[in-house]
């Protein structure tokens, strides 16, 4: 890929952020503890919840979970900056605000986050009174229903819902339809 397409292929048995985080370290560079616990957060959420690699609190796993939803749903590349300068900060605590709001970035992110999962289990209760059981899967269409990032977070408050391996369609705001498979113990992957 990289002689073909100029482009450098990072991959491993690991979540990728620790994969990134063992490249820069292998190149002497040092990443400051608040972007390390930041790796290790994105760590446990990519692995399924398990810490890979030692203990991480839960606590900067929810704080990591509310940053990326943040980022995720106001897809504002100033927002991205100011929290990219906030985790390479080594300052422990400096609190940067975000712009517009006043607010830091720890009270805005749990804000976000916070409204982000309301707004995304309403939606899924609705859907999932809506949704039809194909087989073992109960099949929820919601093009025209959500347009918004996060439609994976949306497939799997409606598995919750549901108690069944879930396909969820909606199509984003670029007319491309996705399908997202959702269920418990690795059925989604036979599902695929």
């Amino acid at each position: 890929l990289e002689a073909e397409f100029g482009i450098l292929l990072f991959y491993g048995v690991m979540p990728t952020s620790l994969i990134v985080r063992n490249t820069l370290e292998a190149a002497g560079i040092r990443l400051t503890p608040r972007l390390n616990n930041f790796v290790k957060g994105v760590a446990v959420l990519e692995g399924g919840g398990k810490a890979v690699g030692g203990f991480v609190s839960k606590s900067i796993v929810n704080l990591t979970a509310s940053i990326s939803k943040t980022l995720n749903r106001r897809r504002d590349p100033d927002v991205w900056r100011r929290y990219v300068e906030w985790l390479a900060n080594p300052l422990p605590f400096e609190p940067t605000k975000l712009p517009g709001t006043g607010e830091t970035i720890v009270e805005a992110s749990l804000e976000e986050s916070r409204e982000a999962d309301e707004e995304v289990k309403r939606v899924a209760t609705d859907l999932a009174m809506s949704s039809v059981k194909l087989g073992i899967v109960s099949f929820v269409d919601a093009r025209g229903k959500w347009k918004r990032p996060g439609a994976s977070a949306l497939a799997s408050f409606v598995h919750k819902i549901v108690k069944t391996p879930v396909a969820l369609l909606f199509e984003r705001d670029d007319g491309v339809r996705v399908l997202v498979l959702r269920s418990s113990a690795g059925e989604a992957k036979m599902l695929a």
